[in-house]
């Protein structure tokens, strides 16, 4: 699907379908390899759709890069209005599959509606963010601390109404940000998981002795034979597999579900599993590649 660029004025029918452009496409995705030579220039079709009918919007939705671990978080920024001031302000924070375009959808329109300013962000491991070497990872009060810095330091935002949302895996990261950064005023958690090893394994013995089995060789084979019939489901596997940092995917797993990864190994030991979260965790990824340009960055 080609993405034309409407010219003739700025009338809501136009912006609808850009935006239904975008919805297509970024959809096509979920059944995309990342892995694909054409995942990115798909992608970037993608946020073009979507820059393209923002900008036809009545509300203005401003791009926004947020520096943090040597990259940049990327962002939109929607002004409830034009008076001065400061003003109420929420955050919005997808999760695993989603892309910070997504997000408009979610909350964009009706936030404003109801007199908020809106930031929608990816943190590490959302979005585009992979590429850029930033996976995810457990402690979600690091960028999100940069995500509060940002707002603060805006003349328009009110750090006694700051208040954040979070979704999926959001519903992990926004929490766990509120609870250790005191100026993140409230928050919502719309399906949170309070505990991934549980969430995991559904206290199925079984199912915990295969989870401290995913950086197996067995368990890649198992991947690959299922691959010849499951080739829908596995592209989402895989997708997860690199927000969670390719080889070091099961280092974040273990982090959030408190299992302690053994140094070296990408192996879950049953000798340190245990309940409750213990955060163990680096800076992003040496050497991290830029980030991908985001059209009309």
């Amino acid at each position: 699907m080609r993405c034309w660029r409407w010219t003739a004025g700025t009338s809501s029918a136009p912006a609808r379908a850009y935006l239904r452009a975008y919805t297509y496409q970024r959809l096509a995705l979920l059944y995309l390899p990342v892995t694909d030579s054409s995942y990115q220039s798909w992608w970037q079709q993608a946020v073009r759709c979507f820059r393209d009918g923002a900008a036809l919007l009545d509300t203005p939705v401003d791009p926004v890069t947020i520096p943090f671990d040597g990259t940049v978080l990327p962002g939109y920024f929607l002004k409830s209005d034009d008076s001065p001031g400061r003003h109420r302000t929420l955050i919005m924070v997808g999760g695993g599959d989603t892309f910070v375009e997504d997000l408009y959808f979610y909350i964009g329109p009706a936030a404003v509606k109801r007199g908020y300013q809106v930031l929608i962000v990816d943190l590490p491991g959302q979005g585009e963010l992979p590429f850029a070497g930033l996976p995810m990872r457990a402690d979600a009060e690091a960028p999100m601390g940069a995500v509060v810095d940002y707002l603060l330091d805006r003349p328009d935002v009110d750090p006694d109404t700051l208040a954040a949302f979070g979704v999926s895996g959001g519903g992990y990261f926004v929490p766990r940000a509120a609870t250790r950064d005191p100026r993140i005023k409230a928050c919502v958690a719309a399906s949170a998981i309070p505990d991934f090893r549980e969430y995991t394994t559904q206290g199925d013995p079984r199912a915990e002795r295969y989870a401290r089995r995913l950086g197996s060789s067995l368990y890649q084979s198992i991947l690959a034979l299922m691959g010849r019939r499951l080739r829908a489901r596995l592209i989402l596997v895989e997708t997860y597999q690199w927000r969670w940092g390719g080889g070091h995917r099961n280092r974040m797993a273990g982090d959030v579900a408190g299992v302690h990864v053994r140094p070296g190994t990408d192996q879950l030991p049953a000798a340190a599993a245990h309940r409750g979260v213990r955060v163990r965790h680096g800076p992003g990824q040496p050497g991290a590649a830029a980030p991908l340009p985001r059209p009309g960055a």
